[in-house]
Order: C-alpha cells, then structure tokens, then sequence
C-alpha cells in the first residue's frame, strides 16, 4: 500500500491494563434486534492462569468515526436470540471530585487520578509506602462500586495492596473495602457493602509488588483513574393478582421478579397472609394487598416497592327463581312484580358464610327507567318481609332475603342493589304493576 502514512496513536483499549485481563477474542452476536460485540479477555493473573477464566465486557464500535470503547461492568445480560444487552444503570458519582494525595509530583498531579482518563495519572513523588489518596465527593453519597486503575510501566506486573474508608466529616472514617493482601494485578474493584452515605473516601496504600520477584517496582506508584459509582438500579416485575374465589380457589404463590434477579420478599395487609417467599393464603373476603419488596445489596440500590391489590369474593352464582338475572343483553331483564307483595331474594354463596354477609345499608332499592318511563323517586333502603330478614338452609344451599315491596311503587321500576361485604355488587330489575 502506497504512502506516505501519518501515525496515529494508538488508543487506550479499555484502561491501561484492559480491565485486568489479556485480550483474547471478540464475540459477535448477530441477533434478531441488533448486532452486539463483546470482548473476551483472560483473566490476567499468575496464579490463575491453569482455570483459564475469561472476562467478558460490551464492547462499542462505532463505524463512521471507526472507534471503539470499552467500560468495566460487574455484570450484564445479553439476549443472544436478539442480540439486545441490558447493563446495570450506574451514576459516576466521582465526576469533579477533588483529590488529594499524601505526595505528588508537579507534572502528574491528584487531579489527574480523577479526570475520566487514562491517558493520565497521579504519580507519587518517591517510592515510599504507605501512602495514602483522598476523594472529596462534594456532597454524601450511597455508594456501590470504586474502581481503581493502578499505575504500571511496560507490562510491569505490579499489584498494590490497599484499604479503603468512608467519612462524612473526613475525620472518623469506616472501612469499606480491604485489600491489603490482595495480588490482583493493575485493575481491581470493589463493591461497597455499606448502605450509607459518604462524602470522603480514604484510600490507604500499604504495598505496590512486582508479582515476579516480590520487591517494588523500579518506577514511583500512582493512579490513571479512580472511579466511583452509585449503587446499579433494579425493578420489580410484579403482575397483576386475579380475583379469588372465596371457598374455590386456594392457597396460592405470588411470583415477583426483580431486574438482575435478586430475591423478593412480600408482605400482605387485609385479607390474606403471605410469607416470604410468596406462599398465600386467604383468610376472609375482601381485598387484599401483597407488596413485593427487594432492599438491595452492596452492588444494587433498593428497588422501589410494588403493590398488587385483588379482591377475595364469594362463589355467587346468581339470583334463583322467583327472579330472572339481568341477563347480558344492552336493555336489562326486568321482572314484573305487584307492587306491595313481598319477593323472596334467593341466592348461594358457595356454603354458609354467616347472616353478616351484606354490607352496611344493604340490599337497597334504586330507581330504574322502565322500558316505556323515566326515572322515578330516590334510591332507599330495602324493607325486610319477615322478622328475619335473612336466613340460609343447608339444605339447598340457599340464603333467602324476603323483600317487602310498596304498593306506592306501582307502574314504576326498581333495581335492587345486594352489595355483600366482599364488596360486591348483585342487581336484579323490577316493574311493578296493581
């Protein structure tokens, strides 16, 4: 190929250290939705290197500008039928951090461990340890991950073995992160367990190794980058709950899901119980109320609660004779009753369930247009027939309602509503005649 050519820096593939690892292959996965590549890279440490364990990370290859990037996530998911990837939704909480060091030299300052790129570094002016680095995040913050991008010179196979603390007042600090006898090269990360919030961090170096020989590198120690990040966001799938069948169906197991998986727990309200692991058990109608709950861990923030609420109601089946059902037509079945006389209400509810089945103020009476008038008086309570009022037969299965009409109701329509305490509704219609 003719020239001249015009070099080119080569970019920085990932961190400096590719995120721990030697690049081995990249993944193309040709999906139904869209085309995803993901780099391979052995994990690189020498006392690993029999497992043979790969880090794979999304790799972003643009093709007009023909780049590519590479950021270290913990985890993610990939769909490889359609070739769609999901990556936990972080914050860089660390972006115009300010930094400060025990050392440093005049041309690789703190602040260069903390501008987002590794094309720079922090370099400490002599080879001393410990020492020590400290990151103001202007304000408290829940923290879930800090990566560190150790410095290193020419392949040099350097670890460094830190601490790490957390303060609010950069006086009393908490630790949150050990490594002190880690031999993990160049990259590490680590996830912070704690769940409160911190403006400081303090990270004390006690040792940098050369892994070959056990002595400190020939080359003073420093940072490209320190990156600090909130803790990943997560949802809960949780779908709808059914109504239930007072008396048919039975216990039952609520399935929620989060996100990245993590798992659920439940607690109910009203009528109901649930363990946690979602086992159900219905105690009495009426509504009830599961609520699906995950608190999160050290690397995922809590999840925001999810409630579903699904009425427990009674087996009704519908109105028996004497009374026709409205039947599901546009103009409602309507019996024809002489006004005055009392009407039996029968009806099942699936076994005895008690007399307090009706809700307050219950049955009521409401006007209906008839087929050939308008709407008459106000809605009123019901009268009882009998002294009774309502009763059931096991028998026949049957509670019955003897209903005193009024002789005033005649050429007029009723609808009479039988709200029961499930919450229920149960109408029938009426034309009333001398």
């Amino acid at each position: 190929m003719a020239g001249p050519w015009t070099p080119t820096p080569l970019p920085i593939f990932g961190d400096p250290w590719s995120f721990y690892t030697q690049p081995a292959f990249i993944m193309t996965v040709r999906g139904t939705a869209q085309t995803t590549h993901v780099y391979a890279g052995d994990r690189w440490h020498p006392n690993k290197l029999g497992a043979s364990e790969y880090v794979w990370l999304p790799l972003e290859l643009d093709g007009v500008n023909r780049t590519v990037k590479m950021e270290y996530v913990p985890r993610f998911k990939l769909d490889v039928t359609t070739g769609e990837l999901l990556v936990p939704s972080v914050r860089l909480v660390s972006g115009g951090a300010v930094v400060t060091t025990s050392n440093s030299t005049s041309a690789h300052p703190a602040a260069h461990a903390i501008d987002g790129s590794y094309a720079t570094y922090w370099e400490a002016s002599n080879r001393n340890t410990p020492f020590s680095v400290n990151v103001d995040l202007g304000e408290a913050r829940v923290l879930g991950r800090v990566d560190l991008s150790g410095r290193g010179i020419g392949g040099s196979e350097a670890y460094y073995q830190y601490k790490i603390y957390g303060s609010t007042d950069n006086t009393t600090f908490v630790q949150l992160a050990d490594r002190s006898t880690s031999t993990d090269l160049g990259f590490t990360s680590d996830t912070v367990l704690d769940t409160a919030a911190y403006r400081y961090l303090g990270i004390a170096v006690s040792n940098y190794i050369n892994f070959n020989n056990g002595n400190p590198p020939g080359y003073n120690p420093g940072l490209h980058e320190i990156a600090v990040f909130s803790k990943a966001e997560q949802t809960i799938d949780f779908p709808e709950i059914p109504t239930r069948i007072w008396g048919v169906d039975g216990d039952f197991t609520a399935s929620a899901r989060t996100t990245w998986g993590l798992p659920v727990s439940f607690a109910a309200s009203g009528s109901c119980t649930v363990t946690d692991d979602g086992q159900v058990h219905v105690t009495a109608v009426g509504p009830c109320t599961i609520v699906a709950s995950q608190m999160g861990d050290g690397y995922f923030e809590r999840a925001a609660d999810v409630a579903r609420t699904f009425a427990v109601i009674y087996n009704f089946s519908g109105f028996f004779e004497p009374i026709d059902n409205p039947g599901t037509g546009s103009v409602p079945v309507f019996n024809t009753v002489n006004a005055g006389r009392a009407v039996p209400v029968k009806f099942s509810l699936g076994g005895d369930q008690g007399l307090g089945i009706f809700a307050t103020a219950y049955p009521r009476v409401e006007p209906a247009g008839c087929p050939t008038t308008g709407m008459v008086d106000e809605s009123e309570a019901t009268t009882a027939g009998t002294t009774s009022g309502l009763h059931y037969r096991a028998s026949s299965d049957q509670y019955t309602y003897v209903w005193k009409t009024d002789h005033e109701w005649t050429g007029s329509c009723r609808k009479l509503i039988v709200r029961l305490v499930d919450g229920t509704d149960h109408v029938a219609y009426f034309s009333f005649i001398e």
